[in-house]
């Protein structure tokens, strides 16, 4: 089960990586469900990912505070619609595939912006 959960909290962890990249593919959950994966299943790898450049101020706001701080909020919300809207505009030449786009960055939007913050 350990071996299992280690290749599933990977694989998150390189859905989360693609997702810095591609606009549809979320970054964060990805990133958190390796947190969760590795806590259960390997110290050495949540440790890592814990205290990583980059993704680790993220994972422990969530598990500390359950919450974001609003410029994490604010900074995704900016990026995500601006290349959103980029790869709707000049990409997608198909109108259903350009609403669909649409619909799924105003969920996470919403889920976003109602999502707990603090200040820093």
């Amino acid at each position: 089960m350990k071996v299992l959960l280690i290749g599933m909290g990977f694989l998150s962890l390189g859905l989360g990586i693609l997702g810095i990249f591609l606009p549809v593919l979320p970054t964060t959950p990805f990133v958190l469900l390796s947190a969760y994966l590795f806590g259960k299943s390997s110290h050495r790898f949540h440790q890592y990912l814990s205290h990583h450049r980059l993704f680790g101020p993220i994972i422990r706001d969530y598990q500390e505070k359950k919450a974001l701080k609003r410029k994490t909020k604010v900074i995704s919300l900016i990026i995500m619609w601006i290349v959103l809207l980029t790869s709707v505009i000049f990409f997608t030449p198909f109108l259903w595939a350009k609403v669909i786009v649409l619909l799924i960055c105003a969920g996470t939007s919403t889920y976003l912006i109602l999502f707990p913050e603090y200040k820093e």
